[in-house]
């Protein structure tokens, strides 16, 4: 049976571990477990992700900053519509792993194609 690395408690009632639990302080995740997460969260908000890492600045230091965008996957079209889209600072959010910034991110990501959904939802009603 394979194990499934989850961000969000909703995904672990499916049968995952918490990607955090996962994983004692002195390891590290793998490339294939970031890909099954990403593929994970891809699967449940039916969406294609990208992940963007680049260096800015905060308060005159250098700071890692992540930014994710949710693509449509259920396009055709060359240059498919953007669902949603956040980032994260891993130094204004004291972030010393990648996969700690990865989660973040996708926590953010998740909460803007939520309400997304609730504006959709809300806009159709009225």
């Amino acid at each position: 049976m394979q194990r499934i690395l989850c961000w969000c408690p909703s995904l672990c009632s499916f049968g995952g571990v918490l990607l955090a639990l996962s994983k004692n302080k002195s390891s590290s995740v793998s490339c294939e477990e970031v890909e099954k997460l990403i593929t994970a969260f891809e699967k449940q908000s039916d969406c294609r992700i990208s992940i963007e890492m680049r260096v800015g600045v905060l308060a005159g230091k250098p700071s890692l900053e992540l930014v994710c965008h949710a693509w449509n996957n259920r396009t055709d079209k060359a240059a498919p519509p953007l669902l949603a889209s956040a980032s994260v600072r891993c130094s204004a959010l004291r972030l010393g792993t990648i996969e700690g910034a990865i989660i973040r991110v996708l926590y953010a990501l998740d909460f803007q194609l939520a309400w997304g959904a609730r504006t959709d939802t809300a806009a159709k009603e009225a």
